[in-house]
Order: structure tokens, then sequence, then C-alpha cells
């Protein structure tokens, strides 16, 4: 995993990235406790863009606070991910229908076949399946 961070992007950007990659490759496993300062000092970097990045994360559930305020990576199985990708298959389709009129059925149908192509990856390939929604 690369940890090169340079200064095209913000460096809370790089951290949210880096992080969000780590996360969904299982480098910071499913339920572990995530210690800020500890991954701060693994990734040579300072304490408040990764905080910016995990707050970015927090928002999009993939870590909790608990209520003695430890963080903790979510844990997801497979069948939350399929779950996932039969509701993106539906709210995608239906959102790009209402926000444009001048969508295709073409259009449409090449969404909905990448995301089945997406959900067939998940099981074969999932790493490949991570960086394709990245």
């Amino acid at each position: 995993m690369n940890t090169t961070f340079n200064h095209v992007k913000p460096l809370y950007e790089q951290a949210y990235d880096l992080v969000k990659r780590l996360i969904l490759y299982g480098k910071i496993a499913p339920g572990e406790k995530v210690i800020v300062a500890k991954l701060a000092d693994d990734l040579n970097i300072s304490r408040t863009p990764l905080r910016e990045a995990f707050r970015q994360l927090l928002k999009e559930q993939l870590v909790t606070v608990d209520r003695n305020g430890v963080l903790r990576v979510i844990d997801l199985e497979f069948d939350d991910l399929d779950a996932l990708y039969d509701c993106r298959k539906i709210t995608e389709k239906e959102f790009i229908a209402n926000i444009t009129t001048s969508i295709s059925d073409a259009n449409l149908l090449r969404i909905e076949q990448q995301i089945d192509y997406a959900k067939r990856l998940s099981n074969e390939q999932p790493d490949e399946c991570i960086e394709f929604f990245l």
C-alpha cells in the first residue's frame, strides 16, 4: 500500500483515501480498534488530517464510535455487500433516470451491467472489485 503523500490534494483527502483503502483491503481488520495517534505515527502524518479522514469515514459508516469514544472498523459480511449491490442497482438507476431525461435506455442498461460485473468481480477478485468502486 502506497503511503507516500503528495501536495496535489489536501493531506486530509490523501489520508482519507489511504485509510479507506486500508479498511477495504482488510489491512485494518473489521472490528479492530483504531488508535489515531498510533496510525498517525505509522503513516508519518499529523493527527489532524487523520482525524478529518475519520470524520468522513464516520459519515460513510465505515467506522463507528462506541460509547467510550473508541473508533472501530465496521464488520461487513458478504451478504451485506450483496444487499448493498442490489440497493445500488435500484437507486442508481432511479437517480439517473430522475436527474436527466436525456439518458438512453442503452446507458441505463450499461450502468446495470457494470453493477452486475462488480457483483461478479466481488466473488472472484475482491481486490479488483474494491478498485472498481474507488
